[in-house]
């Protein structure tokens, strides 16, 4: 009730009388129109009597006009009532107070206070509240209240005729006054009335639906309270303490989780125990034992378990239980409350995969990411570490946050920490600069929000480098500041006038007007220079913008020169709000030359729209959300779908799957107003086909105009000519290759040319006087065979050094010039036996020997392989004699062996030399066959390259392996073929 009261008083108010329902409630609708439509009838049944009445009366008065309008406002009653029903409300309401109002002015004018028209004006004023509302019965009451005064004006001053007889005391203005406040307080009330029995109703209906809400939330709430109980997922049990746990009680909803129904349960058929997962019933059952045993023990929770259904689906539940005892401490049963945490576990699962998606995201994401706890960094992505230039997290984690500030602005940014700790509040984004490990600085915006991290608060945020913004923003800058000085020099006209003179103009308009400077035309009236056929237009616009202080759309008229002559102009004008009241600027733009070009702009239009509709190129106009537009007829010559077809439908729908999301990435670049000139899509044709299309596609607005070509058949050709392409550059490198072998080849050859010339000379010249000397030796060795041992050892040493320096001429001549093989099929065994003899009885050190026994005979010359193998055995007895002194002097044991071998493979005979010596590190291995090179004082360096250059002759080649202080490994590849070569 109290609500009820307080509404009413609210209602009496005259706030709320005046206060206007945003939309009216179909039920006072309804109210309204049953209204009317009654009193349309009954106005109807009434009135006839009363207009005849009226009209008689007038009549006899001789004022027939106002017995025509008694039998006209009747006609229209009538005519209402009976189109009532194909006339809306408002034009009916507004016909019945037209009707009686009329009706009432025509009474109150011919009889003055004494007729009906007082209470008639009383019935208008109240059926115009109750059809319309308060307002407007209030203003129907004030336009009453104003005829009134006007009639009684008129009666009393005498412009009315009054008839005494009828009129009784409308002549006294004081009887006018008094029945204007009465008419002004009985409407009042008849006004107000209405709109409270219209609230009363509308309050009354908002009760009715608040009760019937309330009604519809509790049985809401009842109907969920039914469901969560039938859908409840908590089931309860009694066990006794026995064997199995058997259930003498459980709720009917055991079977949602554990398929069994209630009654298996409780006749024993189903033993719970029977139902735990093997692996979890011993956990189980000793829970249930430790928690027994203890007597203070009430209530325990087991750890979740899993439990085996009916289906077999294995499912998780969580189990509360009390335990019950007897007088004597002993256990009778168990109660407890088992519920279905399946979903959770798998929502666990869920969470923890989420977790781990997250934290991927986290550590791709492009923004730099990092958690700050009081201040102090203990986690960053990447991209952070990035930002700051740092190459692992340690070097950030553990460091203030405000060491990667500058310090200006540290103070800041400490009370934005502050903000998050203290407030738990998010912070709005800055910009700010961050300093990187190098001492560079970045500009970047940074936002963050409170995170609670390992049980600490803290704060989670996120750096965006923003360089590249700012270098936009400034370059939008300089791009604003080039558009001023553009607007400075503007082509269009442009002047200030004040009360109709010029007060500015700049150097556009001063060229429009011909004049020769700017102060020609200062202080001048505009409309001197306004053509006189449209003065008047201008003088309009002009109070439209000093007057009302609005801007007036663009109007063409023409101007008058200083000259004289008349140009087309289009002016714009805005009030001049600088200048104050009065003043304008002004845009005139010379359109005499637009005039000229717009005949020709149409031909040119008209000449595109042709070259539209008959270019042999794809054109297409398509909007930016990526829908045709309008297509040219050549789209259905090269897809086969009719243009039909595909306007109005996106064209990602043509487009080949794989390339759909480079299309979108270049509608993206014309969205940004930027220009694709090069773009190559394949569309689906009618026939399931794919065509490739070259696309040069430009920003228009809101649309995008695109010119296409069909370009599979020059892709189909490209590719042939990419892979011809690639065929030749293979072609070229290998032969490129051939003739670098060919060019070191000859390379070689013209070096061995010049070297066995040089060879050849110096033998010439140097074997005489070695010939010399060696016989000068011999002779004074035999005169000296009875001198002292000192004598004989010098004469030994020059031996040896003239026939060392015999065996390098030797070699020299051997390895540049040779001598012509004697090729024969030979037995290597024996070949190689005889060898080793000769080896063995020069040198103290033993050689194994390794030969197949299925080795087959070969085409050789004996000699001059057996001076290559000679030359490797050599290698391998110095080698191994040199590591013996070394291990001598060191005191190591070591046994020198070297071991000659064959093989067979494939097609060749494998002759292979190996020693234990010193061997060679991998730098001296590649060099080993190059001539002249050695390692040694008193060597050559010929003896490998002429290792090679014999078994080459033969057909063959030869390899080498080699470990420092492990030894040397020497392979000879000799062909073997069952011909003699020429």
């Amino acid at each position: 009730m109290g609500r009820v009261g307080d509404k009413m008083a609210k209602n009496v108010t005259v706030a709320a009388l005046f206060r206007r329902e945003k939309t009216e409630r179909q039920e006072i609708e309804e109210v309204r129109k049953e209204i009317l439509g009654n009193l349309l009838y009954v106005l109807s049944l009434l009135g006839l009597p009363a207009a005849v009445l009226g009209a008689v009366q007038a009549y006899r008065q001789g004022r027939w006009i106002f017995a025509a309008v008694y039998i006209l406002v009747y006609l229209v009653f009538v005519l209402s009532a009976f189109s009532s029903r194909r006339l809306p409300y408002f034009f009916r309401a507004v016909i019945v107070l037209l009707c009686l109002f009329s009706l009432a002015v025509a009474i109150l004018a011919r009889i003055g206070m004494a007729g009906a028209g007082l209470p008639l004006m009383i019935t208008v004023c109240f059926l115009a509240a109750v059809f319309f509302g308060f307002r407007i019965g209030a203003l129907m009451g004030l336009v009453c209240l104003a005829v009134i005064s006007t009639v009684a004006v008129g009666m009393t001053s005498g412009l009315i005729p009054v008839y005494p007889e009828h009129m009784l005391t409308s002549l006294s203005g004081r009887q006018w006054v008094t029945i204007m406040i009465v008419f002004f307080m009985i409407v009042s009330i008849t006004i107000i009335a209405p709109e409270m029995f219209i609230r009363r109703i509308r309050h009354s209906v908002e009760d009715l639906e608040e009760q019937k809400r309330r009604t519809d939330e509790a049985n809401e709430r009842s109907r969920r309270a039914i469901e969560i109980l039938d859908n409840n997922p908590t089931i309860a049990f009694l066990w006794r303490s026995s064997e199995g746990w058997p259930v003498e009680f459980v709720s009917d909803n055991v079977e949602r989780v554990f398929g069994y129904t209630r009654e298996e349960f409780v006749t024993g058929a189903v033993a719970y125990g029977s139902l735990i997962h093997p692996e979890d019933l011993p956990r189980v059952a000793g829970e249930v034992r430790r928690f027994s045993v203890d007597t203070e023990c009430r209530n325990f929770a087991h750890e979740p378990y899993r439990i085996i259904t009916k289906t077999g689906e294995i499912r998780w539940v969580s189990d509360t239980t009390q335990i019950r005892r007897n007088n004597q401490g002993q256990v009778t049963h168990y109660q407890g409350i088992v519920q279905d945490i399946s979903d959770l576990k798998q929502a666990e699962a869920a969470a923890r995969a989420a977790e781990e998606r997250f934290r991927r995201v986290v550590e791709i994401a492009p923004w730099g990411i990092f958690v700050d706890v009081q201040g102090t960094l203990v986690y960053v992505n990447p991209a952070f570490m990035r930002l700051t230039g740092a190459e692992r997290p340690e070097q950030l984690i553990g460091t203030s946050l405000l060491n990667w500030v500058v310090p200006e602005i540290r103070e800041k940014v400490a009370e934005r920490i502050r903000t998050i700790n203290e407030e738990r509040a998010p912070i709005v984004p800055m910009e700010r600069k961050h300093i990187r490990l190098d001492g560079t600085m970045l500009d970047v915006e940074a936002v963050a929000a409170p995170i609670d991290f390992a049980g600490q608060i803290g704060g989670m945020g996120m750096v965006r480098d923003i360089t590249e913004k700012k270098l936009a923003e400034e370059a939008l800058r300089r791009s604003e500041e080039r558009y001023r000085l553009l607007l400075d020099s503007a082509p269009v006209g442009i002047y200030l006038s004040k009360e109709g003179r010029i007060t500015y103009v700049n150097k556009e308009f001063t060229r429009i007007m011909e004049a020769l400077s700017p102060e020609e035309l200062i202080g001048r009236q505009i409309l001197d220079h306004v053509h006189p056929d449209t003065r008047e237009a201008v003088l309009e616009r002009r109070r439209t913008v000093s007057t009302e202080h609005k801007s007036v759309p663009p109007f063409d008229h023409k101007f008058i020169r200083l000259d004289g002559r008349i140009i087309d102009v289009t002016v714009v004008a805005a009030p001049d709000t600088m200048e104050g009241i009065g003043s304008s600027q002004v845009f005139v733009l010379d359109n005499t030359e637009r005039k000229r070009t717009e005949g020709a702009l149409r031909e040119k239009t008209e000449e595109l729209e042709r070259y539209f509709t008959t270019a042999l190129d794809l054109l297409c106009i398509a909007d930016m959300d990526g829908n045709f537009i309008r297509l040219n007829r050549e789209w259905e010559r090269v897809l086969g779908f009719r243009v039909e077809e595909m306007e109005g439908k996106p064209f990602l729908d043509f487009v080949h799957p794989e390339d759909r999301q480079r299309t979108l990435a270049a509608v993206t670049d014309l969205t940004s107003n930027k220009e694709v000139l090069s773009f190559t899509n394949r569309y689906r044709c009618k026939d399931g086909t794919y065509r490739f299309v070259e696309w040069r596609s430009i920003p228009v607005g809101k649309r995008i105009h695109a010119a296409a070509r069909d370009v599979t058949e020059r892709i189909r050709v490209e590719d042939e000519i990419r892979r011809h392409k690639e065929h030749l550059e293979e072609l070229v490198k290998e032969r490129t290759r051939e003739l670098e072998t060919a060019q070191q080849e000859l390379l070689t050859r013209e070096r061995l040319s010049a070297l066995g010339q040089l060879t050849a000379t110096v033998s010439h010249e140097l074997r005489n006087p070695l010939g010399v000397i060696r016989s000068s030796a011999f002779y004074v060795q035999e005169k000296t065979k009875g001198f002292d041992e000192k004598v004989k050892k010098h004469l030994n040493r020059i031996e040896e050094q003239v026939e060392l320096c015999d065996t390098i001429v030797g070699d020299l001549l051997e390895y540049t010039r040779g001598r012509h093989s004697e090729v024969s099929e030979t037995d290597v065994a024996s070949w190689l036996g005889s060898l080793l003899e000769t080896m063995q009885g020069v040198e103290c050190i033993s050689i194994h020997r390794s030969f197949s026994d299925d080795a087959p005979k070969i085409f050789i010359d004996p000699h001059k392989m057996g001076r290559a193998v000679n030359n490797l055995l050599g290698n391998a007895l110095q080698a191994v004699r040199e590591h013996a002194e070394k291990k001598r002097k060191t005191e190591t044991p070591y046994r020198p062996e070297i071991r000659l071998s064959t093989f067979t493979a494939a097609g060749s005979l494998l002759i292979v030399v190996e020693d234990n010596g010193t061997g060679m590190d991998e730098e001296t291995a590649e060099k080993a066959f190059e001539p002249l090179f050695t390692t040694r004082a008193r060597g050559t360096g010929l003896g490998l390259a002429i290792v090679r250059k014999i078994v080459e002759e033969h057909g063959g080649r030869v390899s080498l392996k080699s470990r420092l202080e492990v030894g040397t490994e020497v392979t000879i590849e000799i062909p073997v073929r069952t011909v003699k070569p020429l």
